[in-house]
């Protein structure tokens, strides 16, 4: 399979681009900033204390009106994240053709891929394990990454196109 690097590029800045909000609204909204960070919810203390307290604070904070104010570090954690979705589009036009249904099917696998593959792991060994996050605030910001994972991989289906030519076992090409 031929790599459309230009694509992948497109798609990763395009997928950046919608995710992004998306993320920001969903994790940055009044009723999942209770959830996440505060004690009301019974989030772990030692969370709470990671975020909000103890220094160096992380630069993008739990508070998402914070991103939109200028830093360095947030500008060098924006542009890598917008990388990581670029070597997402890049990882979709490898299994692509692996994934079953057309344009729209294959973006909604490759998003639940990416979640399974990245959210889970993380919300399972960050929060959970290290920090000692309830298990119902887990599920629920698992539930708020799905929903971002699958977004993003529609958008970069859709940007990347057509899959490219496959080979059947009679040695002949097929678009799908």
């Amino acid at each position: 399979m031929k790599i459309r690097w230009g694509r992948a590029v497109l798609a990763g800045v395009a997928g950046f681009a919608v995710v992004f909000p998306i993320a920001v609204l969903l994790f940055g909204n009044p009723l999942s900033e209770r959830i996440i960070f505060t004690a009301e919810f019974g989030q772990s203390s030692k969370l709470l204390a990671n975020w909000l307290e103890t220094p160096p604070l992380p630069p993008v904070g739990p508070f998402w009106e914070d991103v939109f104010s200028f830093s360095i570090a947030k500008v060098g954690i924006l542009l890598l994240l917008a990388g990581v979705i670029v070597v997402h589009a890049l990882i979709y036009q490898i299994v692509a053709p692996a994934l079953p249904g057309r344009r729209l099917w294959r973006g909604v696998s490759f998003g639940i891929g990416v979640w399974a593959l990245t959210y889970l792991f993380f919300e399972v060994f960050v929060p959970l394990n290290q920090f000692g996050e309830p298990l119902p605030i887990v599920a629920y910001e698992l539930i708020l990454w799905l929903g971002v994972a699958i977004v993003e991989g529609v958008v970069i289906s859709v940007v990347t196109g057509p899959v490219l030519m496959m080979r059947t076992p009679s040695g002949r090409g097929v678009q799908s």
